[in-house]
């Protein structure tokens, strides 16, 4: 059995190889964490931005990457913290395993869940 994520506030270095994405709550942020867990994947840790105090440490985290895709994820994050929604970030291996994560959270009541690679940026579906 996979060991349980930890899920932290504390900032990623960059969004590169990582899939980022929103949730309605926390609680759907744990709730995640423990599908990822069950569908077997490695237990990463994951970066949560929870409502409007959360908005200052996402800027912080896009602050020298900002491309199209991450000021579209920024554009989008600003009423979902500001309305007590949750973003999440998580390191990937790859785009297969952030397509994986993406589904995962879509019964969760996730949406605008985004692979940020090392050269291309991809939306995907949940």
């Amino acid at each position: 059995m996979a060991a349980p994520m930890k899920i932290d506030h504390d900032l990623p270095e960059t969004t590169e190889n990582h899939v980022m994405g929103f949730l309605d709550s926390h609680h759907a942020c744990e709730q995640l964490a423990l599908a990822i867990t069950r569908d077997g994947m490695r237990a990463p840790v994951m970066h949560t931005f929870d409502g409007k105090d959360g908005l200052g440490s996402l800027e912080e985290l896009l602050k020298g990457s900002w491309g199209e895709a991450e000021q579209a994820f920024y554009e989008q994050a600003f009423p979902e913290l500001e309305n007590g929604h949750s973003a999440v970030c998580l390191a990937v291996t790859d785009l297969d395993e952030a397509a994986r994560i993406a589904k995962l959270a879509g019964p969760l009541g996730g949406r605008g869940f985004t692979h940020f690679g090392v050269m291309v940026d991809t939306g995907l579906a949940t």
